[in-house]
């Protein structure tokens, strides 16, 4: 994940701020507390999920060229993921910006 600014084009590491508006810093709900189910005319039971009980998968391309992915990570795990591929920001910067 990737932030370009405006002013110039390049690119820089996201805020956490801007993780967070994404949804990408909270924690996923896999509680079941208050959710209700609902038995349907017909027999089927359904369940509103109130969305909860989703995944997350993220994928990047480490500085070696291997491909990396996370899956269900935890806000800690995730910024971790995200910003490790920033630890060398500049060839990645340089690649992007020579393929416009």
């Amino acid at each position: 994940m990737v932030v370009v600014r405006n002013t110039d084009g390049t690119l820089r590491a996201p805020t956490a701020s801007e993780l967070a508006a994404l949804g990408l810093l909270s924690p996923l709900n896999h509680s079941d507390e208050g959710l209700v189910q609902v038995v349907h005319p017909n027999g089927t039971v359904s369940i509103d999920l109130q969305d909860r009980y989703q995944e997350l998968s993220m994928a990047r391309v480490a500085a070696d060229g291997s491909r990396q992915m996370l899956c269900n990570g935890a806000p800690q795990t995730v910024a971790a993921f995200l910003f490790a591929a920033w630890s060398s920001p500049k060839p990645l910067a340089a690649e992007v910006n020579n393929e416009r």
